[in-house]
């Protein structure tokens, strides 16, 4: 009887982790990208969350951390000195890794459809950020994961120079000569609905 017992419970287990992810140790560099990429981080310099981000994006913003496309502020200085002590190796998996991870809506455009500033949103943002199609074509990022405030610090960044492409795509051309050419009226309304477009 014990031995059946035995025999049922290890055939149990075979099951069990034949369909369940047990969950690895975090490292030293995942728990570092954990202090400011999530929800509830109370750092200074507050990320966005990065699960959900495409692998390769997530990649590409690292290598542009370390390279010095962005640089220039605070909040990039950061990642910039952290990005420096990671290999192309360490890279690629902190991508992988970062892509599988599970968020919170931070941003929900419906929310505050009411506003001018929707408009601006539906003509310049919505083809590519908002649909699946629209973000496999043109390699842009969803921002239903990312807060507003950060969302709003990007735009500054796009807007001033700050944020760069080391070799820009022209749906990334696009992107910094939309934000460029709003209207300072129409780049005010951009900024308020986004901060009004929480879940």
């Amino acid at each position: 009887m014990g031995s059946r017992l035995i025999k049922h419970f290890c055939l149990l287990f075979v099951l069990l982790s034949s369909t369940t992810v047990i969950s690895e140790p975090l490292t030293h560099k995942q728990k570092s990208c954990l202090s400011c990429h999530t929800v509830n981080s109370r750092t200074a310099f507050r990320g966005p969350q990065i699960g959900g981000l495409p692998e390769a994006y997530i990649y590409q913003q690292l290598v542009d951390f370390k390279t010095g496309l962005r640089v220039g502020v605070d909040e990039q200085n950061v990642m910039a000195a952290v990005s420096q002590s990671m290999s192309e190796a360490q890279m690629k998996d902190i991508a992988e890794w970062a892509a599988g991870l599970e968020t919170t809506a931070m941003f929900d455009h419906s929310k505050a459809s009411d506003l001018p500033g929707f408009q601006v949103y539906e003509t310049t943002c919505l083809d590519c950020h908002s649909s699946f199609m629209g973000r496999l074509i043109t390699g842009s990022p969803n921002l239903e994961s990312l807060s507003p405030d950060y969302l709003v610090r990007q735009l500054h960044l796009f807007r001033n120079g700050s944020r760069h492409f080391k070799s820009p795509t022209k749906h990334q051309t696009k992107m910094m000569k939309v934000v460029k050419d709003l209207s300072e009226v129409d780049f005010a309304n951009l900024n308020a609905f986004i901060k009004s477009a929480m879940p």
